[in-house]
């Protein structure tokens, strides 16, 4: 992922997400590398039918991911919770045994960050990663936005 610096008033409104396949090391753990694999290429898969055309999606590292797409806070609360809904309704099966996977986002909109000068990388990873944990602390497979 590489997005640099954006200045404020360049672009319209922007939302960055990072999404953790939730219990992933349980999976591996359970099912063996291979399956744990096979979710994340079927889970990059389920991104990838699921975004608009004008959304960019990636693998962040390990079990997380990434997500960038133009427009304001509740176009990415859409776009997230579209990934979401798409991932927990997908059936996921290694070796005839379906494997149920969720995932937790934490999301981050340019004008939720003060200021209005730079926008850097890793403020916004700084703060998406915040909000991702949040949404792992309160339960899994959910949207946090806040906080």
């Amino acid at each position: 992922m590489n997005i640099g610096n954006l200045r404020r008033g360049h672009v319209t409104d922007f939302v960055f997400l990072l999404l953790d396949i939730d219990h992933f090391k349980a999976v591996n753990d359970m099912h063996g590398h291979q399956a744990g694999d096979q979710i994340l290429v079927g889970f990059a898969e389920v991104m990838r039918a699921t975004k608009r055309h004008e959304d960019e999606i990636g693998r962040y590292g390990g079990e997380e991911f990434y997500g960038f797409s133009i427009g304001s806070l509740n176009n990415g609360i859409q776009f997230a919770e579209r990934l979401r809904q798409a991932v927990a309704g997908s059936e996921f099966v290694f070796d005839r045994e379906r494997v149920p996977v969720t995932v937790s986002v934490g999301l981050v909109a340019a004008s939720q960050l003060a200021g209005d000068g730079e926008i850097s990388a890793e403020e916004l990873v700084r703060v998406a990663d915040r909000r991702l944990y949040l949404a792992k602390e309160e339960g899994r497979n959910r949207v946090v936005f806040r906080g």
